[in-house]
């Protein structure tokens, strides 16, 4: 069996088995994952997966310094700079969750990039 139908098996064993969605393999993030697990492998040789992979709670806890890091870094200059160019559109939505009488606002920018 070739590399190519090898991986493609598995990534449809994965999309699958853990019911995602079939863009996922083709995500920057995924991709930049599978090469994070080739070149852990052409550094240290033969490794079990479930002895790299982190746990979803550590995950988790990372997940709010990522994504500030990318609001800040990414998503604030580019809506800036489409903003200032072009305009947009601001919608909001504001709702309490039931169970907790949590109350949230939400609010989205719909605009056009050049890309």
């Amino acid at each position: 069996m070739s590399v190519k139908k090898e991986i493609t098996d598995k990534c449809t064993e994965f999309v699958c088995t853990d019911i995602r969605p079939f863009e996922t393999i083709a995500g920057e993030g995924f991709a930049a994952l599978a090469q994070s697990f080739i070149a852990l492998g052409v550094k240290y040789g033969q490794v079990s997966a479930k002895d790299v992979l982190p746990h979803p709670t550590t995950v988790a806890r990372n997940i709010s310094q990522v994504a500030n890091t990318l609001r800040d870094n990414v998503v604030k200059p580019d809506l800036c700079n489409c903003l200032n160019k072009w305009g947009g559109g601001v919608t909001t939505d504001m709702w309490t969750e039931t169970h907790t009488q949590t109350s949230y606002i939400m609010v989205t920018v719909h605009y056009t990039a050049d890309d």
